[in-house]
């Protein structure tokens, strides 16, 4: 994340707090916004709620300069909101199909952080919120790459996300929205379990061009969303199963089996 996206994003979720009266939070906001701990970048100041240098020396003059500039702040939210995305995506590529816990669960969080703008009333997520179609398209993207990464694992807790995300049904909901989070869940449970995603170069060639978040707006939209990109996310799946197999006839046989945890 931009450093300036970064600290204009906490500036308004340091407003919005002390609109709200949750002036008590804004030390723990600032801290999680500047990534303290993962990046290094910027930390917040928990009495001025300013930019600094982690180490706590003499404040970034030019960083200020620039928070104190008029800025189109509905801008800065849609930029936060497609990097947000945008990291999920790469990430749901880069580990499609393995089931990886820190992916899933970096993503896990993002998708619900966006939810929460999405379906928030409170003054933060208000203060925070870009437009709804940004917004819309940003979640569907962040729950395809979640279930990119657990494509074929039918993870139940995931799974109830899912459809979570999926019952907000009103107006403002577009069918490609509706797409996005129906799809998610038929790659969570892709092949009835027995498939999964692979992550080669050809797969994630693949997965980009049927994954890409420009979903339709109402059935037969061609103009922006070509219907049969999305298909080709066939190309990248693969077949994730145990047969037992007779040596001499070379056929199928049913046979008892017992899967165990072991370390190679």
């Amino acid at each position: 994340m931009p450093d300036v996206v970064k600290a204009y994003y906490t500036k308004f979720r340091r407003k919005a707090e002390k609109s709200s009266g949750l002036d008590g939070l804004a030390t723990f906001a600032a801290l999680r916004m500047s990534g303290k701990g993962l990046d290094g970048d910027v930390q917040m100041d928990a009495s001025e709620g300013d930019p600094m240098t982690i180490d706590g020396g003499p404040r970034n003059e030019a960083m200020q300069d620039d928070l104190d500039m008029e800025v189109d702040y509905n801008s800065i939210r849609q930029a936060h909101a497609y990097i947000t995305s945008g990291i999920c995506f790469s990430l749901g590529l880069r580990y499609a199909g393995t089931g990886n816990e820190d992916a899933r669960t970096a993503i896990f969080d993002m998708v619900l952080e966006i939810q929460k703008l999405r379906d928030g009333n409170d003054s933060i997520s208000l203060a925070l919120r870009p437009d709804t179609p940004t917004l819309d398209m940003c979640l569907g993207s962040a729950a395809i790459s979640l279930a990119m990464v657990m494509a074929g694992t039918g993870d139940l807790t995931v799974f109830r996300l899912l459809k979570t995300l999926r019952w907000k049904c009103d107006m403002d909901v577009k069918y490609g929205n509706h797409m996005a989070y129906a799809s998610a869940i038929g790659l969570l449970f892709l092949g009835g379990g027995s498939c999964t995603l692979g992550n080669e170069p050809s797969d994630v060639a693949a997965l980009i061009v049927s994954m890409f978040p420009r979903v339709p707006i109402f059935t037969h939209d061609n103009r922006y969303h070509l219907q049969a990109l999305p298909h080709l996310y066939a190309l990248a799946v693969k077949e994730r199963k145990v047969e037992a197999i007779d040596v001499d006839s070379n056929e199928k046989v049913l046979l008892p089996m017992m899967v165990s945890d072991y370390v190679l």
